[in-house]
């Protein structure tokens, strides 16, 4: 018998590895870790954006608001001020009548004498002084001084120390460009007790000879 010839063993050529199924499977899940690490990300900066946007919709609206509190606080500030302005004028004319009055009683009584009553002499000088010196509107008035000049207070007497309250009244209300007759009538002193207080002002603040105390004290 013939031997059968040995037909040699043909193997198969290896593929190389990153061709193998492995290879898919780990292209495969390489390529899903990238797609959800997209996703991921683009959903991180979509959000981060949205964050942003929110949070500078909320500074605007804040600001807004703020400057809205800004403007009702300074109109309501400078409704003082007018609602000041106009109490102090108001007491100023009252103050001059009545002191006009009470100068014209005097006259009357000096003039007549004894035709004059002294009964009824002290009855109307005692309700002229009374009307001079209304309680209730000085009261009124110290409320809407000290409110309506709250801040210029506070930054005059921190920066000048010995300042008295008498002074600082003065100060706001010649900042209220208020003339000096005018002045002595709200705070019912004489014409030249509040030339002596402004003098004294003007010393105890330095300041220079050459500058107008009103245009300081309006532009502090």
């Amino acid at each position: 018998m013939y031997a059968m010839a040995e037909t040699p063993f043909i193997s198969h050529t290896h593929l190389p590895w990153y061709k193998t199924t492995q290879a898919y499977v780990i292209y495969g899940i390489l390529l899903w870790v990238v797609i959800v690490s997209g996703i991921r990300q683009q959903s991180m900066r979509k959000q981060k954006r949205k964050r942003y946007i929110s949070q500078f919709e909320r500074q605007v609206k804040e600001r807004k608001l703020q400057e809205l509190r800004n403007e009702r606080l300074e109109t309501e500030l400078q409704n003082k001020k007018n609602e000041l302005m106009q109490q102090a004028a108001r007491m100023a004319r009252k103050s001059l009548a009545m002191k006009t009055l009470l100068e014209e009683l005097e006259h009357q009584k000096k003039m007549l004498g004894h035709q004059y009553p002294d009964n009824l002499y002290l009855r109307m000088r005692s309700l002229m002084e009374k009307t001079l010196n209304t309680h209730d509107e000085q009261t009124a008035f110290e409320n809407y001084f000290n409110s309506a000049h709250q801040d210029f207070i506070k930054r005059f007497r921190e920066q000048y120390k010995d300042i008295t309250s008498g002074d600082l009244r003065v100060c706001c209300l010649l900042r209220m460009n208020l003339s000096t007759k005018e002045i002595a009538s709200v705070l019912h002193v004489s014409v030249r007790a509040v030339e002596l207080r402004r003098y004294r002002l003007r010393k105890r603040i330095g300041l220079e000879s050459d500058t107008n105390l009103v245009d300081f004290l309006m532009g502090y």
